[in-house]
């Protein structure tokens, strides 16, 4: 299916430009303007850094003709990220102190990559940290902002929750799909070309291997986004019929679209399937720690073989959780670390595949990701069971799928209103 996520992210201070610019180059480039929103100016440079990221984090191909490609969208997402910090200034909309530090250890935690190493790792391959945390900042703003018309507009009655809890009732047995999505948004008709061509241009981008999950953190314009576009599980019968249409039986790790949509277009991937009421696999509880050696910033092949070695042979000393840390003190470079309780579906492809049949006290294999050698030991395991939603967790995923609806209103309409010049 999917390879396993590249995301982590820099540290607060450097600005860093290509090598082969020159200083006065590059100072001519960052003043060149890419786009105006309303009041606001993007800059090239705004723009290239955060294409930078986008190449780091997603698995897209290193090159200029991957960068050409996905500049469009990426323009997209910058302009909507511009309207949606302005709608908060408006507003009053400010974030809570440790929120955005809150945000990027949740990304650490997601993509397994040692706490507090996210923004240092990108900054090592060339994205300044401020790219991420800008990014992240307009996020939660905008959560915050959503959230606030939702609770003014939005109402879930017991009435509601019963039609849910009946067709669970009615729907023991039936067959389940659990599919993520990339969703783009089409403001109005005449971007639906434009729109249309970019989800065409990143489906080749995923068939070639870059990372959907990464993308749809990036690029999505949905709820599903923050957590790589997965949309947990869904009747069969219950999909819309244009989703329906398209992912008929197609089978789990199916890369389907674009599709259509309301709204815009959407790509999707088939997750799994299974029948309702079955125990999910994915909901097993590992107790995890962590074995990691970092590779250097710019790393050769002998390099990386003779730090695979070392992984290897720290591995083979550790037979359970009590000399894990034992084993990295005595391995030259590597860190220990307690992931704690981890729930097997959120485990990023490769990692799942590597802990899914591991056993309290199992090791698993070395493994490449993110800038360091990864080694998994598993402390505890404890087995699913089939359990009932309870009505505020309905409650909530009601709430969800409203507030989304909202979400993709609020911003068109912000579109529509904003006086907007691209000039590249």
């Amino acid at each position: 299916m999917n390879r396993a996520f590249d995301v982590t992210r820099p540290c607060l201070v450097a600005l860093l430009v290509l090598a082969t610019w020159s200083w006065t180059a590059a100072a001519q480039d960052t003043q060149r303007i890419a786009a105006v929103v309303n009041d606001d100016v993007i800059s090239t440079l705004d723009l290239a850094e955060r294409v930078e990221l986008v190449v780091r984090t997603t698995g897209l191909a290193d090159n200029q003709e991957s960068r050409e490609r996905i500049r469009p969208q990426v323009m997209r997402t910058l302009i909507d990220e511009r309207l949606q910090i302005q709608e908060a200034a408006r507003l009053g909309v400010e974030l809570l102190p440790g929120d955005v530090d809150g945000a990027v250890r949740f990304l650490e935690r997601q993509n397994n990559v040692p706490e507090g190493k996210m923004l240092e790792i990108l900054e090592s391959r060339g994205v300044p940290a401020y790219t991420l945390l800008n990014q992240l900042e307009a996020e939660l703003k905008w959560a915050r902002l959503v959230q606030a018309r939702v609770h003014r507009v939005v109402s879930i009655t017991d009435a509601d929750v019963d039609e849910v809890l009946e067709r669970r009732a009615a729907s023991q047995g039936k067959p389940e799909i659990r599919l993520a999505e990339i969703f783009l948004a089409a403001a109005d008709p005449a971007q639906g070309t434009e729109v249309a061509a970019a989800a065409n241009r990143m489906v080749e981008d995923i068939r070639a291997g870059a990372n959907f999950a990464a993308l749809a953190r990036q690029f999505s314009q949905s709820a599903s986004a923050r957590t790589g576009g997965d949309l947990g599980w869904t009747l069969a019968d219950q999909l819309a019929e244009d989703v329906a249409t398209a992912v008929g039986d197609a089978p789990e790790g199916a890369l389907i679209g674009p599709v259509a949509a309301r709204g815009g277009y959407t790509i999707m991937l088939v997750v799994g399937r299974r029948t309702f009421g079955q125990v999910d696999v994915g909901d097993t509880m590992l107790n995890l720690e962590l074995v990691a050696l970092p590779l250097p910033t710019v790393v050769s092949e002998a390099e990386e073989q003779e730090q695979l070695a070392r992984a290897r042979a720290a591995a083979s000393r550790i037979t359970g959780c009590d000399d894990a840390e034992a084993a990295a003190e005595a391995t030259p470079t590597s860190r220990h670390r307690v992931i704690g309780d981890y729930r097997l579906g959120d485990l990023v492809p490769e990692l799942r595949t590597a802990v899914a049949d591991l056993r309290p006290g199992g090791v698993s294999a070395p493994m490449v990701a993110g800038g360091v050698i990864s080694i998994l030991v598993v402390c505890d395991r404890r087995e699913p069971t089939v359990t009932e939603p309870t009505r505020d967790e309905i409650r909530e995923s009601l709430l969800s799928q409203r507030t989304e609806l909202i979400s993709h209103g609020y911003l068109r309409d912000l579109r529509r209103s904003a006086f907007l010049d691209v000039r590249l």
